[in-house]
């Protein structure tokens, strides 16, 4: 590309009727203002441009002003007499005015981002509390997944909860949720409505949620009010949302109850074979509260218990249930009692002679693979034989009960928690101690446990007895001594001695025994022994 330079005045026809020359970059110098110019590209563009060298150092600087037409001459002509002014004074106008333009960008930028910033945060002001439960507590919206998935049952209480506590808020806008507003609504369900217990989970609830919300958002606005400073915790001071608050539920069995409640259930042999006919359910009922109670379990963990987490192949006092879907996602493993041992395994039997399939203890009324609903019904009918009102929930504080009352097992608190599955906290027992207190190790006390529950006016069994002795043995044992103390039949059996061997004028244990056989589904010793008693 060759460079051609003249001098000429430059005026609006000059610059207009200027000649392209092919391959040639054309420098036309204005004659009267020195310094200005116009550059002719090959192209057809045309720019106005000023050079001078600096006084400063003496360096050449030659800047372009702008391009014809959009820039007339006259425009350019007045810009660059103030640019070789400034040149002239050592200064760089060009520079001057992309540091101004980057200015202008960057306030516009952050004028932009400001905007940004204040439209978010108005929509996060306007979420409405069905928002804040449905999109940012339980995940609806994929920025406010949780780090660790909720259960369902917890879902399915805040929505109850919310629904029960928050009705008329629910498009109620967060911004209006001020401390004042929260605290006035405390007082309605605590207070005026005398509901203290849902007034203490609904505000933990809506404190959560508030949280969630704040951990996300609060570098984004620290210095805005609700994501500084919780208006729950403003609102209500946490001492009214512990625990201690709540008015404690005492509600338990006493050990004349249990009798009762143990004799309505009546789990024996020839009851269990009478599910093969048409009181299935009703079976499956008695099987599963008698479970709650000699387990202390939570109503679904029993109700999720599945066939593949029971394992009682090795035979009476040795088999373990595994509970998984516990409250603190902590797997529950204990020890299968003597008498569940038979109960299970009869139960079992009948069960998958309805449906092979069939994974769950305490199947639906189709047998199908949902997990069945807690038995109303059956209950009302135990409150009512029992003569007292209680819940499933009520069966748990009774085994806690009786685990720590001096008369009966007399645990410790430690014993007694880790049997309930609860989190080890660091108020009670640190994390080394609790591991170490599996519940299998405490076989003995869910024996020592059921013989209590049919007969409570009896000592308790010794640890001895009840490890030393079978199902059936033990039966004969209480029968024979309920006016005095449980005593042992002697050296425990071998594994080679038919389960009644130490009893065998006893015909109603025979009958029992029999019964089981009949239902049993995998039970060794009886299937070995079965064609003895026939």
């Amino acid at each position: 590309m060759k460079n051609k330079s003249t001098r000429v005045k430059l005026t609006d026809d000059a610059v207009k009727k200027r000649r392209l020359i092919a391959d040639t970059i054309q420098w036309m110098r204005d004659t009267s203002t020195l310094g200005f110019g116009l550059k002719v590209s090959p192209s057809g563009r045309k720019s106005f441009f000023v050079e001078r060298r600096m006084t400063n150092n003496g360096s050449a600087k030659r800047r372009t002003l702008g391009t014809y037409p959009q820039f007339g001459l006259e425009e350019a002509r007045v810009k660059a007499i103030a640019w070789l002014r400034e040149l002239s004074d050592g200064n760089d106008p060009k520079a001057e005015e992309v540091k101004e333009r980057s200015l202008a960008l960057a306030e516009k930028s952050k004028q932009e981002a400001h905007n940004e910033k204040t439209e978010s945060k108005e929509a996060l002001l306007n979420l409405t509390l069905h928002e804040l439960l449905e999109d940012v507590y339980l995940g609806g919206d994929k920025k406010y997944l949780n780090s660790r998935p909720l259960k369902e049952r917890t879902i399915n209480d805040m929505r109850k909860i919310w629904s029960a506590s928050f009705a008329d808020w629910r498009d109620k806008p967060i911004r209006e949720l001020t401390a004042r507003v929260i605290k006035e609504r405390w007082q309605k369900i605590a207070i005026a409505e005398n509901h203290h217990t849902t007034a203490v989970k609904a505000m933990k609830y809506l404190r959560a949620c508030f949280n969630k919300l704040m951990d996300e958002r609060l570098i984004d606005y620290p210095d805005d009010p609700l994501f500084v400073s919780n208006p729950v915790t403003v609102a209500i001071k946490s001492k009214q949302l512990h625990k201690s608050q709540v008015p404690e539920l005492k509600t338990y069995l006493d050990p004349k109850e249990i009798s009762i409640f143990c004799e309505f259930l009546n789990l024996e042999g020839e009851n269990i074979a009478g599910a093969l006919q048409d009181n299935f359910l009703a079976v499956r009922d008695k099987i599963y509260f008698f479970m709650l109670l000699q387990y202390g379990l939570r109503s679904s963990e029993a109700l999720s218990l599945s066939w593949r987490d029971i394992d009682f192949s090795e035979g009476e006092g040795k088999g373990e249930m595994t509970f998984r879907n516990t409250k603190n996602s902590l797997d529950h493993v204990v020890p299968i009692s003597k008498k569940m041992h038979y109960i299970l395994d009869s139960w079992k039997g009948i069960v998958l002679s309805r449906n092979p399939a069939c994974k769950w203890v305490f199947p639906n009324a189709k047998l199908t693979d949902k997990i069945a609903s807690p038995p109303r019904e059956t209950l009302e009918k135990l409150k009512e034989y029992v003569g007292k009102k209680f819940s499933s929930h009520d069966l748990r504080r009774t085994f806690n009960m009786c685990v720590k009352d001096p008369e009966i097992l007399n645990q410790d608190d430690a014993v007694a928690q880790r049997l309930l599955n609860h989190a080890p906290t660091s108020t009670n027992i640190n994390e080394k101690n609790y591991t170490f207190l599996n519940p299998v190790r405490y076989r003995h006390l869910y024996d020592q446990l059921w013989i209590f529950f049919e007969d409570p006016w009896l000592d308790i069994a010794p640890k001895g007895i009840v490890e030393d002795h079978n199902y059936w043995e033990l039966l004969q044992i209480k029968e024979g001594y309920k006016k005095g103390k449980l005593k042992s039949l002697g050296k425990p059996i071998t594994i080679n001695e038919h389960p009644l061997a130490r009893i065998p004028d006893n015909s109603k244990l025979q009958t029992r025994y029999q019964k089981y056989l009949e239902t049993s589904y995998s039970n060794s010793i009886a299937q070995s022994y079965a064609k003895r008693l026939t």
